[in-house]
């Protein structure tokens, strides 16, 4: 073979070796990105979870991508590839941070939200309560037992007729009415 052969041959091979240590770099960076993602949310569900088995169980998991992502970093070493690797793991936490950014972000505008609809709710139970108490003043005879018993059933104590002393309602005149519709 002639020596423009011979380097040629070389070139190519240099050239396949650099394209399967960047796939491999880059295919490794992604997995052990993901390894360090996952460890992170399964360390703070430790933090989040009362019960010591669980944690423990959760901790288990921890070590387990641990001991992955060593063997990642060991392959890559093995490989050449490491610098690759580090690459795509730099690339993929700042990923994750833009992403968490995003997520705050928006998080933020749904806490505002949720705050603004429960000042509304507020306003309206406001105003609900002022008309019952209103219309609680001049409502119908009942016994406290039987407007507790109204409430918890949601029966609607204006319409239930009284079988009690002078019309007064009962717990038993509330209980039927909520039996019938």
């Amino acid at each position: 073979m002639t020596e423009g052969a011979q380097d040629l041959v070389r070139q190519i091979q240099e050239q396949t070796v650099k394209s399967a240590q960047h796939f491999y770099g880059e295919s490794l960076g992604r997995l052990k990105g993901q390894l360090q993602s996952d460890r992170a949310q399964l360390e703070s569900l430790i933090q989040q979870v009362p019960q010591e088995e669980v944690q423990a169980q959760i901790q288990e998991m921890v070590n387990s991508h641990t001991a992955i992502e060593e063997s990642l970093d060991q392959a890559a070493q093995d490989l050449g590839v490491e610098d690759a690797v580090n690459q795509a793991v730099q690339q993929a936490q700042e990923a994750v941070g833009q992403t968490t950014q995003q997520t705050q972000q928006a998080a933020g505008g749904a806490a505002q939200q949720a705050q603004e609809t429960a000042g509304q709710a507020v306003d309206q139970v406001g105003q609900a309560a002022e008309e019952l108490a209103g219309a609680g003043q001049e409502g119908p005879d009942a016994t406290e037992a039987a407007k507790q018993k109204a409430r918890e059933l949601g029966v609607d104590i204006s319409q239930v007729e009284g079988s009690g002393t002078q019309g007064r309602i009962t717990v038993k005149d509330v209980t039927s009415a909520a039996n019938q519709g």
